[in-house]
Protein backbone atom coordinates (compact mmCIF):
# COMPACT_ATOMS: atom_id res chain seq x y z
CA UNK A 1 0.00 0.00 0.00
CA UNK A 2 1.02 3.40 -1.15
CA UNK A 3 0.28 7.19 -0.57
CA UNK A 4 0.91 8.73 -3.95
CA UNK A 5 0.57 12.85 -3.88
CA UNK A 6 0.66 13.35 -7.83
CA UNK A 7 -1.65 14.56 -10.72
CA UNK A 8 -1.21 13.76 -14.26
CA UNK A 9 0.54 10.64 -16.18
CA UNK A 10 2.16 8.22 -13.02
CA UNK A 11 3.89 5.28 -13.49
CA UNK A 12 5.95 2.40 -11.76
CA UNK A 13 7.26 -1.16 -12.59
CA UNK A 14 7.07 -4.40 -11.23
CA UNK A 15 8.77 -7.31 -11.39
CA UNK A 16 7.79 -10.87 -10.29
CA UNK A 17 9.22 -14.53 -9.05
CA UNK A 18 6.73 -16.28 -11.49
CA UNK A 19 4.25 -15.18 -14.14
CA UNK A 20 1.15 -13.56 -12.71
CA UNK A 21 -1.36 -11.47 -13.88
CA UNK A 22 -0.63 -8.44 -11.13
CA UNK A 23 -3.30 -5.95 -10.22
CA UNK A 24 -3.11 -2.11 -9.27
CA UNK A 25 -5.74 -0.06 -7.88
CA UNK A 26 -4.62 3.70 -8.58
CA UNK A 27 -8.17 5.07 -7.29
CA UNK A 28 -12.32 4.26 -7.10
CA UNK A 29 -13.30 5.39 -9.75
CA UNK A 30 -14.53 3.34 -12.96
CA UNK A 31 -11.41 2.22 -14.56
CA UNK A 32 -9.20 2.94 -11.64
CA UNK A 33 -7.82 -0.98 -11.33
CA UNK A 34 -5.31 -1.66 -13.65
CA UNK A 35 -4.29 -5.75 -14.51
CA UNK A 36 -1.25 -6.75 -16.42
CA UNK A 37 0.59 -10.25 -17.08
CA UNK A 38 3.90 -9.92 -15.54
CA UNK A 39 6.40 -12.61 -16.95
CA UNK A 40 9.17 -14.00 -14.08
CA UNK A 41 11.73 -11.66 -14.07
CA UNK A 42 10.85 -9.41 -16.79
CA UNK A 43 9.53 -6.11 -15.44
CA UNK A 44 5.83 -4.77 -16.55
CA UNK A 45 5.28 -1.16 -16.66
CA UNK A 46 1.41 0.18 -14.99
CA UNK A 47 0.22 3.22 -15.96
CA UNK A 48 -2.33 5.67 -14.88
CA UNK A 49 -4.32 9.35 -15.00
CA UNK A 50 -3.95 10.84 -11.16
CA UNK A 51 -6.75 13.41 -10.87
CA UNK A 52 -6.35 13.63 -7.31
CA UNK A 53 -2.87 15.52 -6.30
CA UNK A 54 -3.09 14.60 -2.24
CA UNK A 55 -3.05 11.18 -0.15
CA UNK A 56 -4.02 8.92 -3.14
CA UNK A 57 -4.23 5.10 -1.82
CA UNK A 58 -2.18 2.67 -4.63
CA UNK A 59 -2.28 -0.71 -3.92
CA UNK A 60 -0.47 -3.72 -5.35
CA UNK A 61 -2.23 -7.23 -5.00
CA UNK A 62 0.02 -10.42 -4.66
CA UNK A 63 2.37 -8.92 -2.96
CA UNK A 64 3.75 -11.97 -1.97
CA UNK A 65 5.40 -12.60 -5.48
CA UNK A 66 7.07 -9.13 -5.87
CA UNK A 67 11.18 -9.34 -6.65
CA UNK A 68 11.40 -5.30 -7.65
CA UNK A 69 9.41 -2.13 -7.10
CA UNK A 70 11.33 0.37 -9.89
CA UNK A 71 10.39 4.19 -10.65
CA UNK A 72 8.81 4.67 -7.31
CA UNK A 73 9.94 8.07 -7.50
CA UNK A 74 7.25 8.88 -10.09
CA UNK A 75 5.06 8.43 -7.78
CA UNK A 76 5.70 11.08 -5.12
CA UNK A 77 4.90 9.08 -2.27
CA UNK A 78 4.11 9.98 1.36
CA UNK A 79 3.75 6.36 2.74
CA UNK A 80 5.12 2.90 1.69
CA UNK A 81 4.15 0.25 3.59
CA UNK A 82 6.25 -2.93 1.81
CA UNK A 83 6.22 -5.49 4.70
CA UNK A 84 3.43 -7.68 2.97
CA UNK A 85 5.88 -8.09 -0.09
CA UNK A 86 8.35 -9.87 2.17
CA UNK A 87 10.50 -11.25 -1.14
CA UNK A 88 11.05 -7.76 -2.53
CA UNK A 89 14.97 -7.44 -3.28
CA UNK A 90 15.21 -3.89 -4.12
CA UNK A 91 13.97 -0.40 -3.39
CA UNK A 92 14.43 2.97 -4.35
CA UNK A 93 12.38 6.04 -3.59
CA UNK A 94 13.27 9.90 -3.82
CA UNK A 95 10.48 11.49 -2.68
CA UNK A 96 10.65 14.58 0.09
CA UNK A 97 6.96 13.51 1.14
CA UNK A 98 8.21 10.53 2.51
CA UNK A 99 7.51 10.47 5.88
CA UNK A 100 6.75 6.80 6.56
CA UNK A 101 8.15 3.38 5.06
CA UNK A 102 7.54 0.00 6.73
CA UNK A 103 10.53 -2.68 5.57
CA UNK A 104 10.17 -4.60 8.55
CA UNK A 105 9.39 -8.29 7.12
CA UNK A 106 11.73 -8.33 3.96
CA UNK A 107 14.31 -10.17 4.82
CA UNK A 108 15.32 -10.79 1.22
CA UNK A 109 16.04 -6.70 0.60
CA UNK A 110 19.34 -6.28 -1.12
CA UNK A 111 18.81 -2.51 -1.80
CA UNK A 112 17.14 0.23 0.04
CA UNK A 113 17.98 3.76 -1.12
CA UNK A 114 15.63 6.75 0.25
CA UNK A 115 18.02 9.47 -0.40
CA UNK A 116 16.30 12.79 -0.64
CA UNK A 117 13.15 11.57 1.70
CA UNK A 118 13.28 14.88 3.56
CA UNK A 119 10.47 14.15 5.61
CA UNK A 120 11.51 10.90 6.83
CA UNK A 121 12.11 10.92 10.48
CA UNK A 122 10.39 14.49 10.70
CA UNK A 123 6.85 12.71 12.30
CA UNK A 124 6.70 12.00 15.41
CA UNK A 125 3.83 9.20 15.16
CA UNK A 126 5.67 7.03 12.55
CA UNK A 127 9.10 7.59 14.72
CA UNK A 128 12.91 8.65 13.82
CA UNK A 129 14.23 4.83 13.62
CA UNK A 130 14.34 2.60 10.61
CA UNK A 131 14.36 -0.86 11.52
CA UNK A 132 16.18 -3.06 9.31
CA UNK A 133 16.97 -6.20 12.02
CA UNK A 134 14.76 -8.46 9.77
CA UNK A 135 16.32 -7.38 6.27
CA UNK A 136 19.43 -10.69 6.14
CA UNK A 137 20.88 -10.00 3.16
CA UNK A 138 21.44 -6.05 3.08
CA UNK A 139 23.81 -4.88 1.28
CA UNK A 140 23.41 -1.06 0.50
CA UNK A 141 21.45 1.48 2.70
CA UNK A 142 21.32 5.57 1.33
CA UNK A 143 19.69 7.22 4.02
CA UNK A 144 21.18 10.59 3.14
CA UNK A 145 19.01 13.81 3.21
CA UNK A 146 16.96 12.07 5.72
CA UNK A 147 16.10 13.05 9.29
CA UNK A 148 16.72 9.59 10.83
CA UNK A 149 18.27 9.35 14.09
CA UNK A 150 18.73 5.88 14.31
CA UNK A 151 19.05 2.21 11.72
CA UNK A 152 18.58 -0.74 13.38
CA UNK A 153 20.49 -3.63 12.00
CA UNK A 154 20.32 -7.15 12.84
CA UNK A 155 22.44 -7.83 15.81
CA UNK A 156 24.00 -11.36 14.89
CA UNK A 157 25.19 -9.44 12.03
CA UNK A 158 25.14 -9.50 7.98
CA UNK A 159 26.36 -8.73 4.49
CA UNK A 160 25.90 -5.09 4.45
CA UNK A 161 28.80 -3.37 1.94
CA UNK A 162 27.42 0.22 1.45
CA UNK A 163 25.66 2.39 4.05
CA UNK A 164 25.19 6.23 4.19
CA UNK A 165 23.87 8.12 6.82
CA UNK A 166 22.37 11.53 7.24
CA UNK A 167 23.27 14.67 9.05
CA UNK A 168 20.76 13.48 12.08
CA UNK A 169 22.03 10.06 12.48
CA UNK A 170 22.33 10.10 16.65
CA UNK A 171 23.44 6.35 16.91
CA UNK A 172 25.59 3.55 15.00
CA UNK A 173 25.60 0.41 15.88
CA UNK A 174 27.32 -1.96 13.21
CA UNK A 175 28.04 -5.58 14.58
CA UNK A 176 29.25 -7.98 12.37
CA UNK A 177 29.33 -6.78 9.37
CA UNK A 178 32.93 -8.61 7.57
CA UNK A 179 32.07 -7.59 3.93
CA UNK A 180 31.44 -3.88 4.84
CA UNK A 181 33.75 -1.26 2.79
CA UNK A 182 31.98 2.34 2.74
CA UNK A 183 30.55 3.62 6.22
CA UNK A 184 29.25 7.42 4.28
CA UNK A 185 29.57 10.08 7.13
CA UNK A 186 27.90 13.06 6.55
CA UNK A 187 30.89 15.06 8.14
CA UNK A 188 34.13 16.77 7.38
CA UNK A 189 34.89 19.56 4.35
CA UNK A 190 33.19 17.53 1.82
CA UNK A 191 30.25 15.34 4.10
Amino acid sequence: IMRMNKTGQVSFSVTSYIPLYFSVKWSNATGGTQTIRVERNKPATFTFNSTTSTDQEVIVYHSKHIKRLDDLSNLNLSSCLLANANKLTEVEIHSPLLYNINVTENKFLRKLDLSGCTALGTVTAVGTTLDLSKCNYLKYVDTRETSLTELIFNSKGGSLREIYYPKTIQALTLIKQPLLEVVGLPYGNTG
